[in-house]
Formats: structure tokens, sequence, C-alpha cells
């Protein structure tokens, strides 16, 4: 099949799916600069749900990008360095694109992924370090944390997709660099409550109807303590940060977009387009069509 965004990527790709199966997706519009003195993005993307067969293998190429995967649900496998690997949820699954590797989704229990594909200074050289001491699959409280940080870059390129997010890959490469086996024994938990996993789930389901019940569960405590920790640690209820959510994504779809203003309001989970301008202009103070004019590109 024709799969414009990751066809030119791949040697063998198949997927039943939808064209474009991302819940959100950007590739820099600069070519790869590979001697780059600054780390720089070249792909992100968030997949809430890969479809049933979903298979990507990659021979041996020049281009010299790391990629990062942080696996939000399901299950998969990843076959690398002449190694087999089972995938599942909570783990980070690090990749140098230019090495031979193949991984699937489980039909049945297809994953969700939010990933980072990036470049540039010692990316390269700190990627296959981190590599040859703990393998291409990490696990424990290294997931919350880095999460939380793909997904924090990813946010904002959605705000201003020029956006230059060095100063975040470099953090993020060093939270990997301090990473301890051990951790792997520990639960996701102990991380703010797995709310990285959560904020990922909200934004890769914000055109479904989303219960705190089940971000809860997410976290594996009480809803009561969720709620509580919930606010004390964002400033808003669950149900407010999902709206604050849907009015970012918005913003990004009226200005990057030709979508409709009724198409937007379904896609993003609005009861109608009624409810989606009223939310809209009561946290922006305009009207999502006085906001297509004042700031489409």
């Amino acid at each position: 099949m024709n799969y414009p965004n990751d066809a030119p990527y791949a040697d063998v790709f198949l997927c039943n799916g939808e064209a474009d199966i991302h819940d959100y997706y950007y590739i820099s519009p600069r070519p790869i600069q590979e001697k780059s003195f600054y780390y720089q993005v070249n792909r992100t993307g968030i997949e809430g749900r890969l479809p049933s067969v979903f298979s990507v293998e990659r021979t041996e190429t020049s281009a010299r990008c790391c990629e990062i995967f942080c696996i939000l649900g399901g299950e998969g496998e990843l076959s690398y360095r002449n190694r087999h690997y089972h995938l599942k949820e909570n783990q980070i699954v690090l990749l140098l694109d230019h090495e031979a590797h193949a991984y699937a989704a489980d039909e049945k229990n297809p994953m969700g992924n939010s990933w980072l594909e990036f470049y540039g200074a010692e990316s390269h050289r700190i990627m296959q370090y981190l590599i040859e001491q703990h393998g291409p699959v990490l696990e424990g409280r290294i997931f919350g944390e880095i999460c939380e940080k793909v997904t924090d870059i990813q946010q904002r390129l959605i705000m201003k997709d020029t956006y230059q997010p060095a100063l975040e890959i470099y953090d993020i490469l060093l939270s990997l660099l301090n990473y301890k086996k051990e951790w792997a024994g520990e639960p996701v938990t102990e991380v703010q409550e797995s709310f990285p996993e959560v904020t990922a789930y909200i934004d890769s389901h914000l055109g479904q109807k989303i219960e705190n019940q089940e971000l809860a569960q997410i976290c594996g405590i009480s809803l009561p303590y969720f709620m509580k920790r919930f606010k004390n640690y964002y400033g808003a209820t669950p149900q407010q940060y999902v709206m604050r959510r849907r009015i970012v994504k918005s913003k990004y779809a009226l200005i990057r977009t030709g979508q409709s203003i009724e198409k937007i309001a379904e896609v993003m989970g609005f009861c109608n387009t009624s409810h989606f301008v009223r939310c809209f202009k009561h946290q922006e103070k305009m009207t999502p069509s006085q906001y297509r004019r004042a700031y489409r590109l």
C-alpha cells in the first residue's frame, strides 16, 4: 500500500489500516545534516493504536538518525542486532536507524507508540553506547521520565513547528545515560503515579470520551487519590487538562490544515460544533474562525 509518511524510510512496509494512522505526525522541513552541532528532530509522532497488521523492515542505510519509541500499550516484536525482543507496554526502545532492524505489532493486541527520531551532535555515539550497555529495550521508571520528555517536545512542535528542541533532546540523552538496569524491577508508578503515560494516553485519545476512572487505572491507584495527585501536579482536574489539550490540538488544526470547524470539533471529541466554539472562545477569547483568520499560515 502507498504510505506517504513511512514508505520512503522502509524496505518492507505492511499495513492494513488507514493511509495515515498517526494521531500526531511531524517531519522536519529541513534536510538531515548529520554533522549538525545541535541536536535536531527529523520526525516524531504518536500512534494511539497501530493497525492489526503492521510490520516494518529496514536494511542498513546511510542515514544516521537515532530513534526512541515509548510503548504506550499493546504488544509487538523487534528484531535487532541478531536478537529478538518481545515488546510490551511501558518499555522504551532505542534504535539506530541506519542499522538493519524489523518490528511489528501483535495482531490481537497492537501497540500504541509515542516516538522521536533525531540526530546531531553526539547523539549517534551516545545511543550506540546505550544500546551496547543495556540493549535496545529499557523498562522500569525510566519509561515515565522519557515518555514525558518526548511528549513535551511534541506539544511544543504542535504549537510551533519551527521550534528547535536541542536542549530537550540533550536532556533525554542525559536521563538515558543515568539509567540503571536495576530500575527494570521498579514499578512505573513511582514516577508521579505514571502521569506521563496518562498525558500520552490523553493526547492519543482526544477524539473519544475519556473517563477519570480509566486514567486512574493507568496509574494503578484509586480514583480519589489519582484526582488529588493529578490536580496537585498539573494545577487542573483531569477533565480540565483534557479540555486544554483539545484546544491546543484544535489550534494546530485551525492554522495548519484546511479542515472545517465542524470536522475539527468532531475529531477533537467535542459534543458538537457549538460546544467547540463555546469552549474555544472561553479559553482563547475569540472564536475558532477568528483564530484561523488571525494566525493561519
